[in-house]
This record gives C-alpha cells, structure tokens and sequence, in this order.
C-alpha cells in the first residue's frame, strides 16, 4: 500500500500548493465504467458506487458498499472508511455531511479535455455530486482535477520508478527470447502468437489491449498505425520489421519498439537508407533524455531533437515524441516535445515522471523506431530499457 500512501501524499500537497480544498473522486462499475483516479487509489476496480474524498487539511475519506467495504478497511490508508447500503441516495447523503464537515470553498472534480486520467466522472456521478452540493449548501467553486493529477498520478516515487523498470526489463527479455524465432515467412500474426505466447508463459498482463499487442509492421505492405496485425503479410528479404509491444508486470507497465530487417541474397548488413534512419533515431532519443530533467518544459525538447534530424539530413518534426506511462501504457497528457496540454496543464517536467521516445522514420524498406522508456531526473533523463545498440537481423 506504500505507493498508494504516496500517491494520496502527493495529491494533497498539490492542493495545498494549487489551494484547493477538497477533491472527490466518484465511479461506479469500475470494470466498465473506469475512473482512472480510483484505479490510482484502490486495490482492484471496485464496482460501488464507490467514492474517495481528499482534503487539504489531510483528512481522507473512501466511502463504498458493504460488499467491498472490507478490502478498503484492510487497505489502511484511508481515515475515515465509510459503510453505504442506499446504492446512489446513501453516497449522495455521506458527501453532503462531508462538504459540510469540512466546509470547502474549491472543490476540484474529475473533468478533463486535456488529460483522461482527470476525466473518469461519468454524467450520472456528476449529477449525484451537484445535488450533494445542493443539499449540503455549498457555494462555492468546482473546477477541474487535471493539474492536480499530474502530481498524484506522474510525480513518481522510487519505488513507482522500480516497478516501471522491472516491468520494462522483462519485456526486454522477451524481445531477446524471441529473436532468434523471428524468420522468414512469418506474417504479424505469427509475430503477435510468438511475443504472447513468452508473455503468457510468465503470466504478464498486457499495456494495451491483447487483440493488439505486439502491433508490428513488415516492410511497406502493412499499416503502419495501431491496427491488429496482418494475417497475410509475410516476412520477405529487404523487409524492415517494425514490434511494438508492452506488458503489465505488478501493476506497472512497459511499452517499447525494436526494429528487424530481413536481409536479402548476398547482404551481410542492412541498407544504407535503413541504418542511417535507425542511427539518427538513436541521437535523437539521445538529445531528447539527456535533456529530460525536472523543470525544463515538455515543449522545450522539440529543439532538441530537431537539431539531430537536420544534423541527420531529415526534415524537422512538429513534436509528439512519446507519451507518458506507468499504470498502463498511455499514462497522461504530456508528451515529450510538445506543449500542446496547455494552457490547461503546466507542461513543465517533474522529477520522476515517466515517457517514452518514439520518433519514428518511414523507409523505402519500412518503418524504423526505437521507442525507449525514461525518467525524468534531477540533471537528465534516466532509460529504463535497454537501448537497441544494433538493427536486429532476419538471416532465413
């Protein structure tokens, strides 16, 4: 529970820092209606209706059914653990006699454009809040969760940091398990079959949806995009195979890319066109992480990388290289060299957040990336994975 007792931690020193006096996180039917900050908070999606209320006085509170009321007792981070028995009137009652108790003037709610681990309050939960303001008489300012999140959800702890490693080293394994099984002939279905069935072996969960998990392209004939894998493109020579894979592994997630080419008669070594791509992606990774350290904004680094793409002989990006992850593999709404979040969210870096890298450069032979994952630090960013220090071959 040390890293949800951290992330309840931080969140209240952010509405100190931001003066806001209350925030209610409200979800029902977890498993299908999803509110990313209870994922963040309880053990398992719980099916409620289920509440938890920060206050900036350090007050805590989880209110939830009977049914489930016990694992959020055993929890122990919670001050006040609530019984509800009246399904939606029961919480609507209980949050009026909180706001009352507490007597709040900004109340911060789940609602985001920008960022959708701020945006988990359904319409339903909205309208069980507004008359719980009602009835507890409360006058005062309702505004958005989304600054507050960056804080409890990406100011990462060591110990959040260390499972993200983990979950991405094992990942790292399994490209190298299943190298030397990448052949000739395979289609990306077989692709997908081979990196599940080593997922599965050692029961890892999965960062996306499995029906999608590893997406990979094969030369120009397949998307590009995250579409399920072809069943009928083939491994061919002067292919570049492109697998984009990520797993669960105890509540953390990976997400990484790793490029192949499939030699032809006669090559020893990839095309020059294919490996000049995949050097400059490495420099501009390089720029990108060194540079990735707490305060500098998200939208700085575009420069960065632009310097290595002109450097390399390619045109200037506009920015996107990556995306935040940690609960799953799309964690956020920053993106490394963009500050397209704001106004709304501050896109400036904290030490601990997590990203990936993943520009990409589309060849005549295919789609090359090396999508890395890193921590912000104090004076740089810190790889989490292991660098691809070579294009991986396809020799038959």
């Amino acid at each position: 529970m040390l890293i949800i007792k951290q992330r309840i931690a931080r969140g209240i020193e952010a509405m100190r820092a931001q003066d806001v006096d209350m925030w209610i996180a409200l979800g029902r039917d977890l498993p299908h209606k999803g509110e990313p900050m209870l994922n963040y908070l309880l053990t398992y999606p719980m099916s409620g209706p289920v509440a938890v209320v920060l206050c900036a006085n350090g007050a805590t509170y989880a209110i939830n059914s009977p049914m489930e009321i016990e694992e959020i007792e055993s929890m122990g981070t919670y001050e006040h653990v609530i019984a509800n028995t009246e399904g939606y009137a029961g919480i609507k009652k209980t949050i009026a006699d909180i706001v009352r108790a507490e007597q709040p003037d900004r109340i911060a709610l789940n609602y985001s454009e920008k960022d959708p681990t701020a945006d988990g309050l359904s319409l339903t939960c909205y309208r069980v809040l507004c008359d719980a303001f009602r009835i507890a008489g409360f006058q005062g300012e309702t505004l958005s969760s989304q600054m507050l999140m960056k804080y409890l959800r990406a100011n990462r702890s060591p110990e959040e940091i260390a499972r993200i490693r983990a979950a991405v080293q094992q990942s790292m394994a399994i490209y190298q398990q299943a190298r030397p099984h990448m052949r000739l002939g395979m289609s990306g279905i077989d692709i997908q079959r081979l990196f599940q069935s080593l997922a599965d072996a050692h029961g890892f969960g999965y960062s996306w949806p499995k029906y999608g998990n590893p997406f990979n392209s094969i030369g120009t004939r397949s998307s590009y995009l995250c579409k399920r894998p072809a069943a009928d493109v083939f491994i061919e020579p002067g292919n570049v195979v492109n697998v984009d894979f990520g797993i669960i592994v105890d509540g953390a997630s990976s997400d990484n890319q790793r490029t192949f080419y499939a030699l032809r008669p006669g090559e020893s070594a990839p095309p020059d066109e294919v490996q000049r791509a995949f050097n400059a992606l490495g420099d501009v990774n390089r720029a990108l992480y060194e540079h990735m350290r707490a305060g500098v904004g998200s939208g700085e680094l575009l420069e960065y990388a632009n310097a290595e793409f002109r450097r390399h002989g390619y045109p200037e990006r506009r920015g996107g290289f990556g995306h935040e992850i940690g609960f799953l593999a799309h964690d956020g709404a920053l993106s490394p060299g963009s500050s397209a979040c704001e106004p709304e969210i501050d896109s400036t870096l904290l030490e601990g957040m997590t990203f990936t890298l993943e520009p990409a450069i589309i060849t005549s032979h295919g789609r090359v990336c090396r999508e890395e994952v890193v921590a912000v630090g104090k004076e740089r960013g810190e790889l989490l994975s292991t660098l691809q220090d070579e294009i991986w071959l396809i020799r038959d």
